[in-house]
């Protein structure tokens, strides 16, 4: 990755955070749709699978971010 700047790598942490909450509000909708019976339980699965497995991999990158953070300030 090479070195980074505090400033790139807070926009960066930024932006995962963003991506984040938007694929939670994206599984809370498919939540209420699916409990009001406005999507089928088939479809409320791939919404979950999709938004969770994605989440995964942001979660991933901010923790790669917070030890390449620990290694610059060692």
């Amino acid at each position: 990755m090479g070195s980074r700047n505090g400033y790139a790598q807070n926009t960066e942490r930024a932006n995962i955070l963003g991506e984040i909450d938007v694929l939670n509000k994206r599984y809370q909708n498919a939540i209420l749709k699916n409990a009001d019976g406005e999507m089928t339980d088939d479809d409320f699965q791939d919404v979950k699978k999709l938004a969770k497995g994605k989440i995964e991999v942001l979660e991933r990158r901010l923790d790669d971010l917070v030890v390449v953070g620990t290694k610059i300030k060692d």
